[in-house]
């Protein structure tokens, strides 16, 4: 029996532009037709949901591609992923963030933290919201905030 290296196999994912090859033509006579042509040109097999989704999302997927060169790499819609359970709070502290910054205060993670669990300090969402250290990385992304470091002068 052979032995495959783990570190060398890969995730298949379907970019953009081959998202695309579905969408033309007449496809839209038959979706099992369309997923037969694709898996025939992709030489790999398309779930159908999968086919159906990119249908729905059409215009979004021609629309990332003419908008940038990057965009026909890109392999996911921004909008996609699952939606946030506390939409408000992010919105909320997002600003509050940056109110803090244009006053130029120094912002650090704990003040961050600590200001998130004080917006949703109230008895409906108490027990089901932690402000932890995971969460607080993928809201500082999400922003695209990063650290400020001030320059030091020699």
């Amino acid at each position: 029996m052979a032995v495959t290296n783990p570190a060398a196999r890969t995730r298949s994912t379907s970019q953009e532009s081959a998202k695309h090859t579905p969408l033309t033509g007449s496809w839209r006579l038959s979706k099992t037709q369309s997923r037969a042509q694709f898996t025939q040109q992709a030489k790999s097999t398309t779930h159908r949901c999968n086919i159906l989704d990119w249908i729905k999302k059409e215009q979004g997927l021609l629309l990332i591609e003419d908008s940038s060169a990057a965009g026909k790499k890109r392999k996911m819609l921004r909008e996609g992923g699952r939606p946030l359970t506390f939409a408000d709070l992010d919105k909320e502290l997002a600003k509050w963030i940056r109110e803090q910054r244009a006053k130029k205060f120094r912002v650090s993670r704990r003040i961050k933290q600590q200001q998130a669990d004080k917006i949703l300090n109230s008895e409906i969402v108490k027990g089901q919201f932690t402000a932890s250290r995971g969460w607080l990385e993928k809201f500082l992304r999400r922003h695209s905030f990063r650290l400020r470091v001030p320059a030091t002068v020699r």
